[in-house]
C-alpha cells in the first residue's frame, strides 16, 4: 500500500530497554502524531530545551529547601550555591543558542500516558533563529 505523496511513517527506537517503540506519522498537511505501533495516538507536548534543564536544577533546589538546619549548615549552602552557578551557565549557554542557531524545543510525551514513561522525549525541533 502506498503513502499519499509527502506523507511519512517512521519508527522512534527507544533509548532505555524499558521504552516501548512509537511511530511518528507525518501527515501531508505537516501534521506530525506520534502513535502506540497498534493505531492509539499518544498525547505529547512541546517543551524549550533550556526550561527543561531548568526543571532539572529545581529539583536540586527543592531538596535544599526541606533539608533541616543541621542539614543545611553541613550542605544546603552548597547546594544553593552550585544551583546558582548551574542556572548562570545554562542562561547563558542558550541565551548563545537561541541567538545563533534557534530555540530548541523538545516533544514530550504527557504524563496521563499510563505505558509509556513521562517525559520521554521523542523529537527535538529548533525553531528559527530570533534576531
Amino acid at each position: 500500500m502506498s503513502e499519499p505523496k509527502g506523507s511519512s511513517i517512521q519508527e522512534v527506537s527507544p533509548i532505555f530497554p524499558d521504552d516501548y517503540k512509537v511511530i511518528k506519522k507525518t501527515k501531508e498537511d505537516g501534521t506530525i502524531v506520534y502513535e502506540h505501533p497498534i493505531g492509539e495516538e499518544i498525547e505529547t507536548y512541546t517543551n524549550s530545551l533550556d526550561m527543561m534543564m531548568d526543571i532539572i536544577i529545581n529539583r536540586f533546589d527543592a531538596v535544599s529547601r526541606l533539608m533541616g538546619a543541621e542539614d543545611y549548615d553541613r550542605i544546603g549552602f552548597l547546594i544553593e550555591t552550585l544551583v546558582a552557578d548551574a542556572r548562570r551557565e545554562i542562561y547563558e549557554t542558550f541565551y548563545f543558542l537561541n541567538r545563533t542557531i534557534g530555540e530548541i524545543n523538545c516533544v514530550i510525551i504527557q504524563k496521563n500516558q499510563t505505558i509509556y514513561r513521562h517525559g520521554r522525549i521523542l523529537a527535538v525541533e529548533l525553531e528559527g533563529r530570533r534576531q
